[in-house]
């Protein structure tokens, strides 16, 4: 079992040692819009706009497009697998709903012959 000493007679402020000396700073903790997905130049990594060239922006948006469209595949395949099963198991149903009416459709020939 841990024990932990809690005793504020033993606890003095000078003992403590901070880890880091200085505060820590990203290099994009000024910029307002940093990571912000409402901006027009958003596509998952920081751009700044004015430092794009008008063929990065175009492959930016291009590249945002493509995400959409690997995502909406990814959507219509999980629905179509979906109506296959769906189909699988009506066509099931269906064969042995005739079976069964084929074996009684026997039976009643038989009773009646």
């Amino acid at each position: 079992m841990a024990y932990f000493n809690n005793d504020p007679q033993d606890a003095r402020e000078e003992d403590y040692q901070p880890v880091f000396q200085q505060p820590v700073e990203d290099d994009f903790a000024g910029d307002a819009n940093y990571g912000d997905p409402q901006e027009e130049y958003y596509t998952g990594e920081v751009y700044d706009e004015e430092y794009l060239t008008e063929e990065e922006r175009r492959e930016a948006r291009q590249m945002k497009w493509k995400m959409l469209a690997g995502v909406g595949d990814f959507i219509g395949v999980l629905a179509g697998t979906v109506v296959i099963l769906l189909l699988v198991a009506l066509l099931i149903n269906l064969i042995t709903w005739v079976q069964s009416d084929i074996s009684q459709s026997f039976t009643l020939w038989q009773t009646k012959l």
